[in-house]
């Protein structure tokens, strides 16, 4: 791949996998436009800056969907501005619910799954208009799933943390438009719901 010249070379094969991007996405909270606070969690939307790294590729297997490899690219990262909703537990909460933060991890990567989808079809929008990412909004670290399928924390550059060496830990599940600006997407559901 040619970044600067804008040019990717393909070569025809058959293979019996496709490729899944390993992206690593962290979120800053820039300004809240609305908050709401209920008894135990806040929930906001406003503008966030967004930094995307694609570090590698998986190859997963057809019908199977087992993991046969990967490999390793270097692009540069993506930035863009847009807006976002987000919702996030108060100090302390995870502790008293969780045994351990591995555990509160595994759960909001989760329910961060499980909001996306749910919030993409009741907008009746594409998956890929909307994201989804973990992290504590101030873009020190984010969450991401490990090839053993459980959550694991990661820092600006990528590297791993333990979630237990974080002194504060107050996790945020964002949703956020997929375009520069915010498309609108999620503007729009905001205020309607």
């Amino acid at each position: 791949m040619d970044w600067e010249g804008r040019k990717a070379f393909v070569t025809q094969t058959r293979a019996d996998y496709y490729t899944d991007a390993i992206d690593y996405t962290r979120l800053k909270i820039l300004d809240a436009f609305e908050r709401a606070c209920g008894g135990q969690a806040e929930t906001a939307h406003g503008e966030v800056h967004m930094v995307c790294r694609i570090a590698g590729y998986k190859k997963i297997r057809y019908y199977t969907h087992e993991n046969v490899g990967f490999g390793k690219i270097n692009l540069p990262d993506q930035e863009m501005h847009t807006t976002a909703a987000w919702w996030q537990v108060r100090l302390g909460v995870l502790e008293d619910h969780f045994p351990n933060r591995q555990q509160a991890l595994d759960g909001f990567l989760g329910a961060a799954y499980a909001m996306h989808h749910v919030a993409a079809l009741s907008m009746m929008s594409e998956p890929r208009d909307l994201e989804r990412a973990v992290g504590d909004g101030d873009a020190k670290w984010f969450a991401t799933v490990g090839a053993n399928g459980r959550g694991q924390i990661r820092g600006i550059e990528g590297e791993e943390l333990s979630p237990d060496a974080q002194g504060r830990f107050r996790t945020a599940v964002f949703l956020y438009d997929n375009y520069p600006g915010g498309g609108g997407t999620l503007s729009t559901a905001v205020r309607s719901a």
